[in-house]
């Protein structure tokens, strides 16, 4: 029905908005999810006004974008929970609501990617604004895939226009970026790094205290870089455009080779720090985000790849495993519930092994929670695992309690999502489950590993 949804998950989420759970917040577990509340808030505030998130950027028409220009990180995001407001509920002023916001963007000059005097391959690159904007036109593209069945074919016409457009200036961005780490095609789609790129040359960094050491190979596939391929992967399933799905299905499947190391670690841990421990943790859920966001658009069309894709391959000491996705998830809920053989782990400056400087998704001298690991709950739709289950639901022991405070996000890297736990949690053995024995992809004659079955 749509590249991020089924007729039969719509079917839950509108007995959902009606009966919850994840309705109000706590009406499943302690300080659970907002949910449906929190959405019909935000679609409601961008109701009341569409206009309020229109993104221009810096300069003119004739200024190329230069790094740390103006960047729409926080544009548009009410605007995903009014698309879907309308597509659960179907009443046609949020729909219009949200219609006008994206005509009036695709009109937009300043954003106008076709317009090669301001927009300018490689002057970017992964430097502030391109991926927030990348981030930007990937919520945009969500948004528009829960009203597309409702409008007409002309503004669908001018919409998709303006989202391929974007979409085509970001491939050539990120695969221009990731090329000089490969000598061809064919050595990127099998890991094979360019010895000439000096992938194993030396960093001072480590993943934790007595963790993993870096080498520049395990740094290549970065959140910024993650956050591009992305939204090129999702709009390469919209349109069916080879290269762009290629593009993403290469740049994760050497995330998982040089990115995570054999017990499941992210590389990004090493951004934690004594005066800031729990960066690394946080920048670790938004690639998990973003990887399972990904591996599930494509899944739900019919390839599941990058779910099932598993190697030993790496660099440095990430050669090793078997490690896959549902690894490095199981890794990733770790932390929340100090689960690992080393537990506690602590950032690899620390000054003593103090509890500030635990990395746990808690920072107890400045009362901050994380919530990424509950993000995790959409993969889980396909791998169906206790314990990722465990971690995202928070309810069994050795996993903390929900947050009490109001700042925390269960939308997903990029705030994608209008509430992930209201979509994808407690799905595992549903049978509007898209990856359930007998459920939609089945009865449309797809198996698990997206082969189409003959009879």
């Amino acid at each position: 029905m749509s590249l991020f949804y089924t007729q039969a998950e719509l079917v839950v989420w509108q007995d959902r908005a009606i009966n919850g759970p994840f309705k109000v917040r706590g009406d499943y577990s302690t300080n659970s999810t907002w949910g449906w509340s929190e959405i019909e808030s935000a679609a409601n505030s961008h109701k009341a006004n569409p206009s309020a998130d229109h993104f221009t950027g810096s300069g003119d028409v004739n200024t190329p974008v230069a790094q740390l220009d103006e960047e729409p990180r926080d544009q548009h995001r009410d605007l995903v929970c009014c698309a879907f407001y309308y597509l659960v509920k179907d009443d046609t002023s949020y729909r219009d609501a949200v219609l006008s916001a994206l005509l009036n963007q695709a009109a937009e000059p300043m954003t106008d990617f076709t317009n090669s005097t301001r927009w300018v391959n490689g002057v970017l690159v992964d430097v502030a604004p391109g991926f927030p904007i990348a981030g930007w036109v990937n919520r945009l593209l969500h948004g528009y895939s829960y009203i597309k069945h409702g409008i007409s074919a002309n503004d669908q016409t001018t919409i998709e226009t303006w989202l391929y457009n974007a979409a085509a200036w970001f491939y050539t961005e990120i695969s221009d970026m990731m090329n000089v780490y490969y000598l061809n095609d064919s050595d990127r789609a099998n890991g094979i790094l360019d010895p000439a790129s000096n992938p194993l040359e030396a960093r001072s960094d480590w993943t934790h205290y007595n963790g993993y050491d870096h080498v520049k190979g395990n740094k290549l596939h970065n959140n910024r870089k993650s956050t591009e391929s992305k939204f090129v992967g999702e709009a390469g399933i919209f349109f069916n455009v080879t290269a762009w799905k290629n593009e993403a299905r290469w740049f994760y499947q050497n995330l998982i080779r040089f990115a995570i190391f054999p017990d499941g670690t992210f590389s990004e841990q090493f951004r934690g720090t004594a005066s800031s421990p729990e960066s690394g943790w946080l920048y670790s859920g938004a690639i998990a985000g973003q990887m399972v966001s990904v591996a599930d658009s494509f899944a739900r069309n019919g390839d599941t790849s990058l779910y099932d894709f598993t190697t030993s391959d790496g660099v440095g000491e990430s050669v090793g495993g078997p490690k896959n996705i549902k690894l490095a998830l199981q890794g990733y809920v770790k932390y929340a519930a100090n689960d690992w053989p080393d537990s506690p782990r602590y950032v690899y400056d620390r000054p003593s092994e103090h509890v500030n400087y635990e990395i746990n998704g808690i920072r107890p001298d400045t009362s901050w929670y994380g919530t990424h690991d509950t993000w995790m709950c959409q993969a889980n739709m396909y791998y169906k695992d206790d314990y990722i289950k465990d971690g995202y639901l928070r309810t069994t022991n050795g996993f903390p309690l929900n947050p009490m405070s109001t700042e925390h996000s269960y939308k997903g890297t990029g705030f994608l999502y209008p509430d992930k736990l209201f979509m994808f949690a407690l799905m595992e053995d549903n049978p509007a489950n898209p990856y359930y024995s007998g459920g939609t992809l089945f009865r449309y004659g797809l198996n698990r590993r997206g082969s189409f079955l003959l009879n």
